[in-house]
C-alpha cells in the first residue's frame, strides 16, 4: 500500500473526526469509527492497476490498427484501387508519465 495514501489518511482522518460534534453539548454520543482495512485499499489498487494495463494494450492496439491502415492504403494495389483513401484520425491519450514512457521506452514506476 502506499505510504503516500497512509500520510494523507493520517492528516485527514482526525480533522474530520474531530469537527463532527465540536461547539456541541453532545457528550453522551459515543462513536465507533471503522478501522483502516488495507486489504480493501489493496484490492482497489489492484483493479486500478489492472484497468490501467487494459487501456494501454487498447492503445497499443489502437496505435497497431493504425499503422496498419496506413501501410494498407500506401501500398500497391490499394494505392491505385482506392486513390482517394484518407488515413484515420486517431487520438493517443498521453500524460506526461506517459510522453516519458514513450521517449525513454522505459516505464520505471
Amino acid at each position: 500500500m502506499s505510504d503516500t495514501y497512509l500520510d494523507a489518511f493520517k492528516e485527514i482522518y482526525p480533522k474530520l473526526i474531530s469537527g463532527r460534534y465540536q461547539g456541541r453539548d453532545i457528550r453522551f454520543i459515543m462513536e465507533q469509527n471503522p478501522p483502516l482495512d488495507t486489504s480493501v485499499l489493496q484490492q482497489l489498487a489492484n483493479a486500478i492497476e489492472i484497468n490501467r494495463e487494459q487501456f494501454f494494450n487498447e492503445q497499443r492496439l489502437l496505435v497497431a490498427r493504425h499503422n496498419e491502415h496506413k501501410t494498407f492504403i500506401e501500398s500497391f494495389p490499394a494505392s491505385i484501387l482506392l486513390p482517394n483513401a484518407q488515413e484515420i484520425k486517431i487520438t493517443v491519450i498521453k500524460s506526461d508519465h506517459t510522453e516519458d514512457v514513450y521517449a525513454t521506452g522505459k516505464e520505471n514506476i
